[in-house]
Parts: C-alpha cells; sequence; structure tokens
C-alpha cells in the first residue's frame, strides 16, 4: 500500500509587474497622480514585459485604474 502525502494540487503563480517609468518615477518621486503618463523609457519597459509575460501563459491580469497602470497592462 501506498500513502500519498501531498496529493497532487494546482500551484497557483503570482506575477508582480511595476508600470513602466514616469516623469515622477524618473525623477525618485512618490506621488499619488492618477492621470501620470509613461515616458518612452516607460514605453519601452511596457513592450520587454509584453514581450516576456505569454511566456509565463497567464490566465488573468488585473490592473489598477491608473493611467500609467493601464498603459503598461
Amino acid at each position: 500500500m501506498t500513502e500519498v502525502l501531498h496529493p497532487e494540487e494546482t500551484v497557483t503563480t503570482f506575477v508582480l509587474i511595476r508600470h513602466g517609468h514616469t516623469a515622477q518615477t524618473e525623477g525618485g518621486l512618490l506621488y499619488n497622480d492618477h492621470e501620470a503618463q509613461l515616458t518612452p523609457v516607460g514605453r519601452q519597459q511596457a513592450r520587454m514585459a509584453a514581450e516576456w509575460l505569454p511566456c509565463e501563459s497567464p490566465d488573468v491580469l488585473l490592473t489598477s485604474g491608473a493611467l500609467r497602470v493601464r498603459e503598461t497592462a
């Protein structure tokens, strides 16, 4: 008789991606401006994340309503 110590489970993986650079983040500032837009560097960071993310095969993508976050997503 074989006892199963750990039954097969579904593994849940969370991938956290921060929004790309904005003028404020490049200046080292903390801020809460929901309308802050990505800089060209931030848009490039978002493109790089977009190329990488399909390798992770995400089932769900969640974002906040902030413009910089939606632009990154």
